[in-house]
């Protein structure tokens, strides 16, 4: 199933950014989150920088490194507004649906350095939300090549990161229709699975009761 979502949240956040273009950083770890503020100086100045750490508690730290780089910074934890800051800190649980929602392109977090595998990348797919994911994603391997095969992801290492998200957020048509791809193949996958489960439980309610001896 889709990430949920509180509706009203939802709604007052597109009035507030109104057509402010969002750049996603999704459960991002440590050395991550620096990797992505270098990059986001070849971005077009008036994108928000979202960075949703995966642990909330690394908020202020993240929120004091992006100051130090020059940002301004805004913390949701602190009930702060997005506001006119560059990178905004969403450090707060169970959040990631809504963000999905808002982004126009989201960077996989847990996929930019090794030793983590990355993160799920159809839960961005089932939001229509378009994705780029470094290569380390070894606890994904056959989500990531499935959604390969219908060019509904974007796969960069650091040494690109920067130039591909340039790319990618200057060209919104593109991000739209591999967001569509990403989508309707998730779709496809998880009806698939659905009818399966339901013929197994079609096949166990009519199995005959096990006869008991006297």
């Amino acid at each position: 199933a889709p990430l949920p979502v509180d509706e009203a949240t939802l709604a007052s956040l597109r009035v507030r950014l109104a057509d402010r273009p969002l750049l996603l950083a999704a459960s991002t770890h440590p050395g991550e989150d620096e990797m992505i503020l270098d990059d986001f100086n070849e971005i077009d100045d008036d994108t928000l920088l979202v960075i949703v750490p995966r642990h909330p508690e690394r908020g202020a730290a993240i929120a004091r490194r992006a100051v130090e780089l020059g940002f301004r910074v805004a913390r949701r934890a602190a009930d702060e507004e997005p506001g006119d800051a560059e990178v905004y800190v969403a450090d707060t649980l169970g959040e990631l649906g809504l963000w999905f929602r808002l982004a126009r392109l989201a960077v996989i977090g847990g996929s930019l350095i090794p030793g983590i595998g990355g993160h799920n990348p159809l839960e961005p797919a089932r939001l229509n939300c378009p994705m780029i994911s470094g290569p380390h994603v070894e606890n994904w391997l056959t989500a990531y090549a499935d959604l390969g095969l219908v060019d509904g992801v974007t796969l960069a290492d650091q040494a690109v990161l920067g130039r591909r998200l340039a790319g990618l957020m200057a060209s919104p048509e593109t991000l739209r229709a591999q967001a569509d791809r990403a989508q309707a193949f998730v779709a496809r996958r998880d009806a698939e699975a659905r009818t399966a489960l339901d013929r197994i439980i079609a096949l166990l309610d009519a199995e005959p009761p096990m006869e008991t001896g006297a």
